[in-house]
């Protein structure tokens, strides 16, 4: 199988942004959503980030945002996953730097299809009414059905358990809670295992 992208998203601490990039992770999520416990303010992110750009993509994480969050924190990210209830007019400007999250409960294809120019898509359910990091499993096999020919993320209850059975035919995978001691820290042996579980399932 070719190999799977991985994003660790959520990432709050230095260290656990330094210890994906070395284990593998392709994207780092950053999460600009006030409510969440893993918010971080754009001045604490441009901390975070510094001389992280070039050795793994940043995403910015918003939910429902207005242009001008948007805009502040272009500068220090590559792409902006829209998680909120965002209509295709908001996420349309920036398009070409857009991952749009979209629901499996509901009509994902249709979903797709009203947000095409997108650079890609994130596929997650939402459980009691939570948006994410619920860490609950689901059918992941659905995700990779959908019909489109832009990079598909899996997410939503991924841990290194069942990392194999969520990455078998996705473009990639999101984790978050599931390599957590706790909301915002990562677990190193939890990032680790992930890491392993995935080369293995791959060679």
């Amino acid at each position: 199988m070719s190999r799977v992208r991985v994003k660790v998203c959520g990432v709050t601490r230095r260290e656990d942004a330094e210890l994906a990039v070395e284990l593998g992770a392709d994207f780092l999520g950053l999460n600009f959503y006030p409510a969440s416990p893993r918010y971080l303010a754009p001045a604490r992110a441009e901390r975070l980030v510094a001389g992280l750009r070039g050795r793994v993509r940043l995403v910015a994480v918003m939910v429902n945002p207005e242009a001008s969050e948007v805009e502040a924190v272009l500068p220090l990210v590559d792409l902006v996953q829209f998680h909120g209830e965002e209509e295709p007019e908001t996420v349309r400007p920036w398009a070409e730097r857009a991952i749009k999250v979209v629901r499996p409960e509901g009509d994902a294809a249709a979903d797709l299809e009203r947000f095409p120019d997108v650079w890609g898509y994130l596929v997650e359910p939402r459980r009691d009414g939570r948006r994410g990091g619920t860490g609950r499993p689901w059918d992941y096999a659905a995700a990779p059905r959908l019909a489109t020919d832009r990079p598909v993320f899996v997410a939503g209850g991924i841990h290194p358990g069942n990392v194999r059975q969520a990455a078998a035919g996705a473009w990639g995978i999101d984790v978050c809670s599931g390599v957590e001691s706790k909301p915002g820290v990562k677990d190193r042996q939890a990032l680790e295992r992930l890491f392993s579980e995935l080369a293995d399932g791959q060679s």
